[in-house]
């Protein structure tokens, strides 16, 4: 699309793929021949904006040539109070390419895309190749946000078969969610396999829960070294894989896990701790200040001195 330009559909859907088309959307993803699939880019001469107007925002699209399935810069889509974003797209390696969206699945720079009640769904799949540089779903230039108002959920579905990540946030103005306006839950699922870490990506989620669900062979679940602030329940599926949220800045109201192996937690204030499934390997939970509070049953089968840990308020000083 050119710079400068303006989409306003007044309540109508906009459609954006390949196949055959209809209002809700198409049969087949849009194709790039040595592009993105769908490229909204303003090369830095003038933002783009999409405005549906509480219509639906579809977009499929597929890369090839080192280009993300869907590349958005200086782009701002925006559903409306009631409407809904739909974005899937597939991404394409290529080793010769140095571009900061190369084979990645959604690319967002400097971008943000806002859904209403309708919510939005966000599938990335990055390209194949083994690549490590590889993501899902990119966010970046330190301002790339991707929310629901007016209590819209979000699923994103993220899919790497190697090496790569899931969901990288660039910076901390990158994230997923927005930190006064997400009003909606939000949904991970990840897949892969491959070797790919479940890092979770920058999150702001002030009125609403967190479902993360590591598919197939998903390394564990971790924070990434990134920021997560959740105002109500956290809930993991680990899939008999490790949890390791003590690296970053992680911080629930409520935690439950199900289908781990060893659990590392480290939460940013006050926490209520559920039901909490381990394995065979030790737990640890603690808050760096506030309580913790035992609402479910703590399971785990280690026979370690150390096997469950919990520590209410470990930086605050005795006394």
């Amino acid at each position: 699309m050119e710079y400068g330009t303006s989409i306003k559909s007044n309540g109508g859907n906009i459609v954006m793929g390949g196949g055959s088309c209809t209002s809700a959307g198409c049969s087949a993803a849009a194709y790039g021949t040595g592009s993105a699939g769908i490229k909204i880019d303003d090369n830095d001469w003038g933002a783009i904006s999409i405005n549906s107007g509480n219509g639906t925002i579809w977009m499929w699209g597929s890369a090839s040539a080192g280009n993300a399935g869907i590349h958005f810069k200086n782009a701002t889509l925006n559903s409306g109070t009631a409407g809904s974003i739909n974005l899937k797209g597939s991404g394409s390696f290529d080793a010769g390419s140095g571009q900061d969206y190369n084979g990645h699945g959604l690319f967002f720079k400097n971008s943000s895309a806002t859904a209403g009640s309708g919510g939005m769904t966000l599938t990335g799949i990055a390209a194949d190749g083994g690549m490590t540089s590889t993501k899902a779903i990119s966010l970046t230039g330190d301002g790339s946000k991707v929310y629901t108002t007016n209590s819209g959920a979000m699923t994103v579905t993220a899919t790497n078969d190697y090496a790569g990540g899931f969901i990288a946030t660039e910076s901390s103005g990158d994230m997923l969610g927005h930190a006064t306006l997400q009003s909606g839950n939000i949904t991970l699922n990840f897949s892969t396999a491959g070797t790919t870490t479940g890092g979770l990506p920058n999150i702001a989620n002030p009125a609403g829960n967190l479902t993360v669900n590591a598919q197939a062979s998903t390394q564990g679940i971790s924070d990434g070294g990134n920021t997560q602030t959740i105002s109500g329940t956290t809930t993991i599926d680990a899939n008999n894989l490790s949890v390791s949220l003590n690296n970053g800045n992680f911080t629930t109201g409520t935690l439950t896990i199900s289908n781990a192996r060893a659990i590392e937690v480290t939460n940013g204030g006050a926490l209520t701790v559920g039901a909490i499934a381990g394995g065979t390997d030790p737990i640890s939970i603690s808050t760096k200040t506030g309580n913790l509070t035992l609402t479910g049953a703590i399971e785990t089968t280690s026979n370690s001195n150390d096997a469950l840990i919990l520590n209410a308020g470990k930086n605050t000083a005795a006394g």
